[in-house]
């Protein structure tokens, strides 16, 4: 019998409640029934952390009747006989799960427990202790859904095994040597100690000693080479066919044949690595055949006969990990009769929904049967049945991800992403396009010392990019990447298909559609730099939007303007527009704004591609009618026949400015005092505080930060204030507000990044009009929500990130609001930087090389902040361009290939930079140090390896001072007591001990005030919003098809934003999810060692964010047919709604949405939107 266990302290030993249990059963009125001590009890793992005890157990006894006597006498709220463990009383109740005959079984069979054995200590020690830990089988397998662990795979036949703990390195190295291996190699599975979620040692009584190893994400396999020194890193291990299971079955290890000694000293161990251990833990073993031979068959098969969209979402949940192939098999009867009743478009929706649901169970403490599986498919059917079809106004794609890592391919999505060039030339077929990414287990790769990492590069990536890649049977070609998605390590696929236009279509056929590469007047040698090809292809896969209705009616081709050397170019990427075209795009891309043909409010500067050409474009008044005007220097490739303008940035707004780690380093050296980086760090530490005052407070604080954007919170606040509400007593709202709290002191602490109020940044484009002499610039800044525009005047510090060299600062003269008959007064070229095109070298190029297609640029008004004026100026540096890397012949896709592969082990541009830092915290020189200035000069190079192809050669980099890092170098996941650090007496440093998380985590949020909030119909911000909202509308009658579209429409928004929150997480766990208050205020909690790929996956997240909120805005608008009064009445039903439903997941923050559109309807029926001239 079966009986459920609660209120365990988690801290407790399986020893210690099998103890004070059998004290209980060994009373009399129990021993007549079951004389000899025989049961066991299980511990349940806690899936919400990812490592420990959940509290929760089962305890089994081999009879109903003893299980019934001991429930009476030990169960219920007032047991007569209590537990107790840890000063706990575990709650006992009969299991509601099955009972598991084998395990029932095993008790009854196995040997009677005895109180004396149970009753001696294991003797922990701290003197030295053998490393070597021996074993005899290593098994790998699936944890199921009833904490039984399934071998899938063993490898018996070893000489030798062994376990060892390298302190030094921070990791677990299992070694093993395989009997009659004729080269005498030894495989080892290592992993880091991190990456440990638990280890379990089996209790020291077991007929079979052993230890399982639960990891966050698989190891890493490797071998030793007699032909080289390295060692050769592997993606399975090559023997008893580990490569079928290897994707599937390494984050959960088993070693058997464990001594009673090297049990003991594997738990020392582990305390000593700080890894959570579970003493005692008898954890089940069976062989399921999750992923047999037959099984895999039988699974492929059926999904290459599956329609793409289904046979996708099936793969990904296998590979996902959220259901073993066996399992997903059981699913297959039901996903077939839904494909035939609703369709494979439908059947895939239904599935991608699936697997944020089977992660949430996967996260509870019972993870759901297949049946509770079965149900859940069911009823997320019911909920897509009721919805309709979604279209959106923007020029957005689905996009079907895939990662591919050392050992796996995962695939994700489809998601909504903005489109490009080639997509948008095949609207049908977007399914055939698959975006690319490859990285290690857990993020970004690492690359090993000891491993030869290029050679595994090349065998890894190689073969996809050589022979193509393979998701449910359909077989994908390497296509290309753009420059960002290069940085990111991640590709476009695709695989061929048949379009009426175009004929047959493969990758090739797509390169060649895009343009010509070869013979161009201004870049003849194009073609056989491979590098070079890669980028010009890159412009194609950019993303941008298209404009449908503003085309250029003109198209002028005009000289840059050169310095009279001809040396330097002044108009390097940047042409000109004309105000009529511009408005035209302006209206054609606007995003969000019901009224933007109304608003005379348009962007002066927009990022475009065009005809193979890149860059920016700046208003030119001069032009008249739709015209735009390109130069040489923005030309990259010929393509005459692509007439339509795709914008990639449109700057309608000026941005906010950030200290940054570098440019405090530079600062700081260059005279700029201490005490000026601290005061702006504690003013950033008291906007936090302020927040408890009032809403204005936190609407500026979420602003500043770019925090809660897809949901427009600082807006919705300010207007909530305007209601007279001052405080919102709701959980969700403290929860959103300390997660922003904690993300902003976190990249205050290890980033830098300060803010300044008063600075910017702008993009930079050229004075036209020839009306700025050499060192001067011309600077308007206004805010969309301002008609009027700021003429920034005197001394300006302007730099670019990165920067790495003195002469990276500059200080230059802002001329102020220009002459009347001035074009620049008359219409400004508002939030853009203007530089002057005369002199001997163009501004932009002092700058670490700027230019100005694109480029932004940070600027300090000294009239206002003059504590930033650098004591001393220094010249700009002058470097050489890379040299290209070419070949003797033209390039082929098989060299871009080639170069990617290069790329992923030769792009150290991070690792330059942070020898810079770290060189410069060092030295007693600072910046000053020769070896910053070759670092620099090693930047400039590693800048142009995109397109050069010439990488830097990591031997090049000057070696450090000494090995020990600063204080500030800490990784936040690793312990900040390590002693292999110092003290850094530099700005950085002294800036990241001034930040204690624990202290300034404690403040409060403006949660409570003269009018609280909360979630229920008679608070104040409801009665206030209804008493706006009845001038307009009746607030208590609500129309019959209102009601049904809220409800389908909440619906929608749930399962989407479950998805958003399974998808976007920094572990690839079963069990990962961010929860709804991470997503709304737009940020992760969890630690990470890479902030790069933090912020990476937060920007993936907030912009799906973005989508799924405009989505819902526009099918809540659509349902009322443009009439504002319509659309009141809808959305103040939808809100009503969500309060109703408040305890649902997603209420919360759909609440948000709908309180943004309900203030901007009354906005629009008051007749108070803004008309900006």
């Amino acid at each position: 019998m079966d009986i459920s266990m609660k209120n365990i302290d988690p801290s407790v030993s399986r020893k210690l409640i099998l103890l004070e249990i059998a004290k209980v059963l060994e009373q009399p009125r129990f021993a007549r029934i079951s004389p000899a001590l025989r049961f066991d009890v299980d511990l349940f793992r806690d899936r919400r952390t990812g490592h420990g005890l959940s509290g929760e157990g089962l305890l089994i006894l081999p009879t109903v009747a003893l299980g019934d006597l001991f429930l009476r006498a030990c169960g219920g709220s007032q047991p007569d006989i209590p537990i107790t463990v840890a000063s706990k009383s575990i709650h006992f109740e009969k299991s509601d799960t099955p009972v598991r005959e084998a395990v029932l079984h095993q008790v009854r069979k196995m040997r009677p427990l005895r109180i004396i054995e149970l009753q001696v200590e294991e003797e922990i020690t701290t003197s030295p202790i053998s490393n070597d830990i021996s074993f005899q089988c290593l098994q790998v397998g699936w944890e199921c859904r009833d904490h039984v662990f399934s071998i899938e795979w063993e490898d018996r036949n070893m000489i030798a095994g062994s376990v060892v703990f390298e302190q030094s390195r921070r990791e677990v190295r299992l070694i093993c040597i395989k009997q009659g291996d004729p080269s005498d190699r030894s495989f080892r599975i290592v992993t880091r100690f991190s990456n440990i979620s638990w280890l379990a040692l089996s209790p020291s009584n077991s007929t079979e000693l052993s230890a399982l190893l639960f990891l966050h994400s698989p190891p890493s396999f490797d071998t030793n080479d007699q032909s080289n020194p390295l060692r050769k890193r592997l993606s399975a291990l090559p023997y008893n066919d580990h490569r079928r299971v290897v994707s599937y079955t390494s984050n959960a290890l088993r070693l058997t044949g464990l001594t009673g000694d090297g049990l003991a000293r594997l738990g020392i161990q582990a305390d000593r690595s700080r890894i959570h251990c579970g003493l005692d833990h008898q954890h089940r073993t069976e062989r399921r055949d999750f992923f047999s031979e037959a099984v895999f068959r039988t699974f492929h098969q059926w999904t290459e006969s599956l329609d793409w969209g289904v046979a996708f979402q099936v793969e990904s949940l296998v590979r996902g990990l959220l259901l073993a192939m066996k399992e997903m098999l059981c699913l297959q009867p039901l996903i077939e009769r839904t494909i035939m009743n609703n369709g494979p478009t439908f059947t895939a929706s239904a599935l991608r929904h699936l697997a944020a649901s089977v992660r949430n169970m996967n996260s509870s403490r019972t993870q759901g049967s297949i049946d509770e599986i079965l149900r859940c498919f069911d009823e997320i059917c019911i909920s897509l049945e009721q919805q309709s079809p979604v279209s959106t106004t923007r020029a957005i794609v689905s996009c079907y991800h895939a990662t591919v890592t050392p050992t796996a391919i995962r695939l994700l999505g489809p998601f909504p992403e903005r489109s490009n060039r080639v997509l948008r030339s095949y609207p049908q077929y977007h399914n055939h396009f698959l975006r690319v990414t490859f990285s290690d287990e857990n993020g970004p790769y690492r690359f090993d010392r000891e491993i030869d990492g290029r050679d595994f590069i090349r065998r890894r990536v190689g073969r996809f990019l050589r022979v193509g890649l393979s998701v449910a049977g359909r077989k994908f070609d390497f296509l290309a990447y753009s420059q960002s998605s290069l940085k990111e390590h991640s590709v476009w696929f695709s695989r061929p298909f048949e379009d009426e236009t175009h004929g047959f279509v493969n990758a090739q056929s797509i390169i060649r559609s895009i343009g010509t590469f070869d013979n161009l007047a201004h870049d003849p040698d194009l073609m056989y730099c491979p590098a070079r090809y890669g980028a010009r292809i890159s412009l194609a896969f950019t993303a941008t939007e298209g404009t449908k209705s503003a085309k250029a009616e003109n198209i002028n081709f005009i000289t840059d303007i050169l310095s009279d050397d001809k040396k330097f170019c002044f108009t390097d990427g940047v042409g000109t527009i004309s105000p009529d075209l511009a408005r035209a795009i302006w209206q054609d891309i606007r995003p969000g704004a019901r009224n933007a043909k109304r608003s005379k409010l348009y962007p002066r500067a927009y990022q475009i591609r065009f005809m193979g050409s890149k860059g920016m474009v700046s208003v030119d008044t001069r032009l008249r009618g739709r015209v735009i005007c390109l130069r040489p220097s923005m030309i990259k490739f010929e393509a005459p026949e692509t007439r339509q303008l795709e914008i990639a940035r449109a700057f309608d707004k000026p941005g906010n400015f950030y200290l940054n780690r570098p440019l405090i380093m530079l600062l700081e050296g260059m005279g700029v005092r201490y005490e000026t980086f601290e005061k702006y760090q504690r003013i950033m530490v008291q906007d936090i505080r302020n927040m408890a005052e009032n809403f204005d407070h936190t609407a500026y604080f979420l602003e500043v930060h770019g925090l809660g954007q897809p949901f427009r919170l600082s807006s919705v606040l300010g207007s909530i204030r305007k209601l007279g509400i001052t405080g919102i007593q709701d959980p969700f709202f403290v929860q959103m507000l300390e997660f922003a709290v904690h993300h902003i002191l976190r990249e205050l602490k290890h980033r830098a990044r300060i803010h300044v109020p008063g600075a910017y940044t702008l993009v930079g484009v050229a004075d036209i009009y020839g009306l700025l002499r050499e060192g001067e610039i011309s600077v308007c800044i206004r805010h969309p929500d301002n008609s009027t525009g700021r003429f920034l005047e005197g001394p300006v510090l302007i730099t670019r990130s990165p920067t790495i060299h003195p002469g990276d600062v500059q200080v230059v003269h802002a001329v102020g609001k220009p002459p009347l008959k001035s074009p620049y007064a008359t219409d400004p070229l508002y939030n853009t930087v203007i530089f002057a095109t005369q002199g001997s070298r163009p501004l932009p190029s002092y700058l670490g090389g700027g230019d100005l297609d694109g480029d932004e640029y940070h600027l300090i008004p000294l009239l206002d902040v003059p504590e930033f004026t650098p004591q001393k100026k220094y010249p700009p540096a002058a470097y050489k361009p890379a040299p290209r890397k070419t070949l003797d012949r033209p390039s082929t896709m098989e060299d871009v290939g080639e170069f990617f592969m290069e790329y992923i082990t030769s792009d150290i541009i991070g690792l330059i930079a942070q020898s810079w830092l770290l060189t410069a915290d060092q030295s007693p020189h600072g910046i000053f140090d020769p070896r910053c200035t070759i670092l620099a000069s090693l930047h400039s190079d590693a800048v142009d390896y995109p397109k050069s192809g010439t990488p830097v050669a990591l031997g090049e980099i000057p070696k450090l001072k000494h090995s020990r890092k600063p204080d500030w170098d800490i990784p936040e996941t690793q312990d900040p007591s390590n002693n292999r650090c110092y003290k850094s007496d530099r700005a950085v440093g002294r800036l990241f001990r001034e930040i204690n998380l624990s202290e300034l985590q404690k403040i409060s949020v403006p949660t409570t005030s003269r009018s609280g909030v909360d979630a229920s119909f008679d608070n104040p911000l409801c009665e206030a919003l209804k008493a706006r909202v009845s001038a307009f509308i009746p607030t208590e009658k609500h129309k019959r098809m209102h009601n049904i579209v809220a409800l389908r429409v909440f619906q929608r928004y749930m399962l989407e934003l479950e998805t958003i929150c399974a998808s976007h997480t920094l572990s690839h766990g079963r069990d990962a999810s961010l929860t709804e208050e991470e997503v709304t205020i737009g940020t992760i909690n969890a630690k990470a060692s890479h902030h790069r790929f933090r912020g990476q996956v937060i920007a993936r997240m907030k912009e799906q964010t973005f989508y799924l909120v405009e989505s819902i805005s526009e099918e809540l608008l659509s349902y009322a047919s443009s009439n504002p009064v319509d659309i009141l009445r809808l959305c103040w039903t939808t809100w009503k709604l969500t309060l109703i439903r408040s305890d649902l997941f997603g209420a919360k923050s759909m609440g948000w949405i709908l309180l943004g559109m309900i203030f901007d309807v009354i906005k629009e029926l008051e007749g108070n939107s803004c008309t900006h001239v």
